[in-house]
């Protein structure tokens, strides 16, 4: 698990320093700033992934989620990464289908709600130290 975070984490950090420069064909039609917005939503969503993981470690904690605690009940905490790589290959699909006006929008949306989920774990208490 722990190598699997991490390896998330880079990837991102490295979506997010090249988003500029990606020339990777399945991003060929998005603009600079539509590149800069899904990698910062894939930081934001394995922030969120890794506090996630948090809450299954601490019993004063319950995560809100259903299809979440139902996956994790069936499958164990293996489950975390599956689905959120699964919701950000999804995002990645419903947004890329989108014409430009509106890809930015949504973006921009998923953004803040990946930033009010990270704030509202941050304010009860998971904070970003991550345990694996």
């Amino acid at each position: 698990m722990k190598k699997l975070c991490l390896l998330v984490i880079l990837l991102s950090s490295l979506m997010c320093h090249k988003a500029y420069a990606w020339d990777f064909k399945p991003f060929s039609d998005w603009d600079k700033t539509e590149k800069a917005l899904f990698a910062s939503s894939c930081v934001f969503r394995t922030i969120d992934m890794l506090q996630t993981n948090d809450i299954y470690h601490h019993d004063e904690y319950h995560e809100i989620n259903p299809f979440i605690d139902s996956g994790v009940d069936k499958f164990g905490t293996k489950f975390i990464p599956v689905w959120f790589v699964t919701m950000g290959l999804t995002e990645y699909l419903i947004v890329d289908a989108l014409p430009h006006k509106y890809r930015k929008v949504v973006l921009g949306v998923t953004n803040a709600v990946s930033l009010g989920l990270i704030y509202n774990n941050n304010r009860i208490g998971l904070g970003l130290n991550f345990s694996f």
